[in-house]
């Protein structure tokens, strides 16, 4: 069972990973059909085929509209995802539209992303005004260093190389609120003052930060799993899977944002 946390998706969905009184248990455990890892494998791998297959669509547009598609994604994705952390029982009809908004937020930040290491590459090779060409190729090792990293993260997990812990929890949660917290205080200095508390310039600075989100963001993989695997073992109900996948999805493009920041900042940085 996932110990009780401040954490308010964990703590929805901790009702349903533990039979013990909760609720609308003992309708769910008669139903025929309980979660299962094959399942929760399946809708993730539904969820972010979508959310891959939107973004490649929506590249064609990116050039004139990442903006758009970065705004617009972000914030109907934020809204679904509110809507299924305090609904998850509604995440089998919400998670596919969430994978599609987040197809187009991925689309919207690769293209800026990948923009700014060009114009970067550009001006630290002393190239003036010459048009910066977009390399392509930092999306695609983002890309694949992202599903290595969860690769990776799943191994450790399974082994038990890194244990799903009370403590550990507790860490990895504080780590990510402080994320969230840094993240708002840096958009509203960036809003009201002169320039946010951080500029991702390419700076030490910008880039050891950059760092230090892509290892929270590995971490919170750890998360995931450990809702997959107490739901399998208590027979949560079949819609968990969808959760888990959404759970999952959150935690994966997080970790390619992240990590496709911190290559945009290492290519040509100041």
């Amino acid at each position: 069972m996932i110990q009780s946390t401040g954490n308010p998706a964990i703590r929805q969905v901790d009702n349903y990973l533990n039979p013990a009184g909760q609720g609308d248990w003992a309708r769910d455990m008669a139903a025929p059909k309980v979660m299962t890892y094959q399942g929760a494998i399946i809708n993730t791998a539904i969820l972010l085929g979508l959310t891959v297959g939107t973004a490649g669509v929506l590249w064609t547009f990116a050039a004139d509209a990442w903006l758009g598609l970065l705004a617009g994604g972000g914030i109907v994705g934020l809204l679904l995802a509110l809507v299924i952390i305090f609904k998850p029982t509604l995440s089998p009809f919400l998670a596919p539209i969430y994978a599609i908004a987040e197809g187009a937020f991925v689309a919207g930040a690769s293209f800026m992303w990948a923009s700014i290491a060009a114009d970067r590459q550009v001006a630290s090779s002393g190239g003036g005004g010459a048009m910066a060409q977009l390399d392509t190729t930092l999306i695609t090792q983002a890309a694949g260093l992202t599903f290595a990293i969860a690769a990776v993260m799943l191994g450790l997990y399974a082994t038990r190389i890194i244990r799903a812990t009370p403590l550990v929890m507790r860490m990895i949660l504080v780590a990510t609120g402080g994320v969230m917290l840094f993240a708002l205080a840096n958009i509203l200095t960036g809003l009201f003052m002169d320039k946010p508390l951080v500029s991702w310039d390419g700076g030490p600075l910008s880039i050891a930060i950059s760092a230090v989100i892509v290892g929270i963001a590995a971490f919170n993989l750890i998360i995931d799993f450990k809702i997959v695997e107490d739901g399998v073992a208590n027979k949560a109900p079949k819609w968990m899977e969808w959760y888990a996948g959404f759970a999952l999805l959150v935690t994966i493009v997080w970790l390619y944002v992240s990590i496709l920041r911190l290559l945009a900042m290492l290519r040509g940085g100041e």
